[in-house]
């Protein structure tokens, strides 16, 4: 499968490399690929999610989203039946204006949307409490992970990882973690990051929080230990897990 520019938009295509020639190409147009499964491509644009048969290109399903405001709508992560996107959404009791902040009127929404045939699953909406500013998302064990921050450099940041039931939604526990993650990953039993160390003698680090209540369950420096942290890490490798 290949993704590339076209001249509306994006383009999807499949070569057969056999024969050295396409089986197929559809132009997405203002829709971005996201995801591919063993059975489909999946796309979305500012308000929908699409299925494209990965076979022949053919339309499998379309989910239609919450459009959002700012067009904000984003592939967060994935298990193997369902995809999870998120965007901004006018908060309740919020009035937008012309000029609208939207660290005044918006609030994070979570869809988990089915990789079968597009169906919403579950949608949650989270508090202002300001706005959050979602660094990194995971999936791994069954839970959906997301990290955000609030306040600033000046009044101080706080830094939070949230864990929800993916397949139910509900949310499983909130815990500082006090690093914000340059990376993050997931698996069975536990969450790892990497980002501002909490003491050692290198300033960042792999950590580890237990998926049963994001407590912290070990600290790693980062070897070989980089110069810095923000925006440092595009020519280390990312966490995987597996």
């Amino acid at each position: 499968m290949v993704a590339y520019g076209g001249a509306s938009g994006q383009m999807l295509g499949a070569l057969d490399v056999a024969r050295g020639m396409w089986a197929w190409s559809h132009d997405t147009g203002a829709a971005g690929f996201d995801l591919a499964t063993d059975h489909a491509l999946i796309v979305s644009d500012n308000a929908n999610v699409k299925a494209l048969n990965s076979a022949d290109g053919a339309t499998l399903w379309t989910s239609r989203l919450d459009g959002g405001l700012s067009n904000t709508l984003r592939e967060m992560a994935a298990s193997d039946t369902t995809v999870f996107y998120g965007n901004f959404v006018l908060c309740p009791g919020a009035t937008p204006t012309s000029s609208f902040d939207l660290q005044v009127v918006a609030c994070q929404q979570i869809y988990a949307v089915s990789l079968a045939d597009g169906k919403v699953l579950w949608q949650r909406q989270l508090a202002p409490n300001p706005i959050y500013n979602a660094t990194h998302t995971a999936y791994g064990g069954g839970i959906l992970y997301y990290q955000y921050f609030s306040g600033d450099q000046a009044s101080g940041e706080r830094v939070t990882l949230l864990a929800f039931d993916a397949a139910r939604d509900g949310q499983l526990w909130s815990h500082e973690t006090g690093s914000l993650f340059e990376t993050i990953a997931a698996g069975a039993g536990a969450v790892y990051g990497i980002g501002p160390a909490q003491g050692g003698a290198c300033s960042t680090a792999i950590m580890a929080y237990s998926a049963r209540d994001g407590l912290r369950l070990w600290q790693q420096a980062y070897t070989p230990c980089p110069q810095g942290f923000i925006g440092g890490f595009l020519r280390f490798p990312w966490v995987v897990v597996g």
